[in-house]
């Protein structure tokens, strides 16, 4: 198993244990059989098992020290989170367990994929196998729960909608949800001069927590009616999120076409994160949404955001006069674009 699939597969349960966000408390506690557990305990048997493989194992390995002598047995270990899932409400158990689960994929992101060869230090078993064994607990533990709450999991999933993740090989898109708002206001204000010297006019509130509500609430409404896809740039190595792309003003019929538009904090320019999300955004609209064309609109002075395009496949195709405001001004606008392989 590669280091990429295993990684995938850590992220793809704590994106899966999102949903029970909407699950009533009565079916969260309701145990799995007679004096066993339940859900609750199941999740935060999860996120104690993730952070002893943190400080016993992925720790010590990549700071290259000896692994600790662990005081810790599998029975103590699950009487302490059936503790924890019964004192704790469900939101908090629920974002407790995704924020660790995102620290340990952070550390495997750190971990050459060689050293996934070797053996974990004082065992007998390669991290390979060490991983596929927990994954496999995992998958055991998911079935469990699935076979549990068949009916409301159908129910809940009838009322989400799929979130998208594209994987690159330093960042990934993710989509962004109520779970980021946050780290998007933080974006934002990190990054308030430097956005609006290239951006359209903002709306009152903005910079404010309901003011980044409103605009993920919208991205969803967007997705929805096929108006728009909102991606965070997430660095892998850390589950962070440094930035945003969207493709925005889809329009179907004889055109099949949209706008491309990206934001990436300051001090993350000149990485060649801008371009491997562009790819990977361009990549998704013509593969998953069959656009046949993808255009950008970039102020002729910003050489850099042009240049992410240009490496990106985007080919300049001239100047749109006076066509957006900025900061209460008409600027000019360089056009790109990009066409659909399949259509040339």
């Amino acid at each position: 198993m590669r280091k990429e699939k295993i990684i995938n597969q850590k992220r793809e349960l704590a994106e899966w244990v999102l949903i029970f966000k909407q699950l009533p408390d009565n079916l969260w506690f309701k145990p799995f059989k007679e004096g066993s557990w339940g859900t609750a305990e199941v999740i935060s048997h999860f996120l104690h098992w993730d952070q002893f493989v943190i400080d016993n194992r992925l720790i010590p390995f990549l700071r290259n020290e000896q692994p600790p002598q662990a005081d810790v047995t599998v029975d103590r270990l699950n009487e302490t989170a059936a503790v924890l899932a019964r004192s704790m409400n469900k939101e908090d158990l629920i974002d407790l367990f995704v924020n660790i689960r995102k620290e340990l994929t952070g550390y495997l992101q750190e971990m050459p994929e060689e050293a996934f060869a070797q053996k974990v230090p004082g065992k007998s078993i390669t991290w390979n196998g060490y991983f596929q064994g927990l994954i496999e607990h995992d998958e055991r533990h998911k079935k469990q729960i699935d076979e549990h709450l068949k009916d409301s999991i159908e129910s809940i999933n009838d009322s989400v909608t799929e979130t998208d993740i594209l994987m690159g090989k330093d960042i990934y898109l993710k989509e962004l949800s109520g779970q980021e708002v946050m780290e998007l206001l933080r974006l934002q204000k990190d990054n308030k001069e430097f956005f609006e010297a290239f951006s359209m006019d903002r709306a009152a509130g903005f910079y404010t927590v309901e003011g980044q509500k409103e605009r993920i609430r919208q991205f969803a409404r967007d997705k929805e009616n096929d108006h728009a896809y909102h991606f965070g740039i997430y660095l892998s190595r850390e589950d962070r999120l440094i930035g945003t792309i969207n493709l925005f003003q889809v329009l179907r019929g004889s055109l099949q076409s949209a706008f491309i538009g990206y934001f990436l904090d300051h001090g993350h320019n000149g990485r060649g994160y801008a371009t491997e999300a562009a790819k990977l955004i361009v990549q998704f609209g013509f593969a998953e949404l069959r656009l046949h064309r993808i255009e950008a609109g970039v102020m002729p002075h910003n050489v850099g955001s042009i240049r992410v395009l240009e490496k990106s496949g985007f080919q300049k195709e001239g100047i749109a006069r006076k066509n957006v405001r900025i900061n209460g001004k008409w600027e000019d606008h360089q056009v790109l674009a990009i066409i659909n392989p399949a259509d040339e």
